[in-house]
């Protein structure tokens, strides 16, 4: 197994320990929250260090390629449903996202099954690093909640959009169908 499978495992692993945090009554709500954060930023980190080290050094494996996406969307997909939970974000920005990655892998496999791979598209790439800088704010519980707001709005708008692009791009799949 190399490194960036490696920092890809270490990102899944990272989220019970989160929700741990988030959960427990160990810490008062300030500290868990600024505790997460930190968590989520590393965990943040890992996602662009895993990429790029796989692709600097040739060392993209079809686990790796496998396993990221899930570790992303566990990882950004948890936090955002805690977050709807606990007020700081609104939960109809929360469903569609949800809802756009779960169209979105629904897509995929459905290339996949027709022997088509749908790479990650940098509109997808975007949408994930709006979305961790939305709830790295979110997190804080400093920051001002309109920011915060607006920062959720920008993640869930270009999340939709990504997802539309998604399907815009495929349509030759469903067309194939046809014959």
């Amino acid at each position: 197994m190399n490194l960036p499978t490696k920092l890809t495992i270490f990102r899944i692993l990272i989220v019970p320990f989160l929700w741990w945090v988030l959960l427990t009554s160990f810490f008062n709500s300030h500290v868990k929250l600024w505790i997460a954060f930190v968590l989520f930023v590393v965990a943040s980190i890992t996602d662009y260090l895993d990429g790029y080290i796989a692709r600097k050094y040739n060392l993209i494996t079809d686990l790796g390629k496998f396993l990221d996406p899930i570790a992303d969307k566990i990882l950004i997909n948890s936090l955002l449903v805690y977050l709807a939970y606990v007020n700081r974000i609104n939960i109809l920005f929360v469903l569609l996202m949800l809802t756009r990655d779960t169209l979105v892998d629904a897509l995929r496999m459905f290339a996949s099954s027709k022997k088509v791979v749908i790479a990650a598209a940098l509109s997808g790439k975007l949408k994930t690093v709006l979305q961790m800088v939305a709830i790295s704010m979110a997190l804080i519980s400093v920051i001002n909640q309109s920011v915060v707001h607006v920062a959720i709005f920008v993640a869930t708008v270009v999340s939709v959009w990504s997802g539309i692009q998604y399907f815009l791009n495929a349509k030759e799949i469903f067309n194939d169908n046809k014959k």
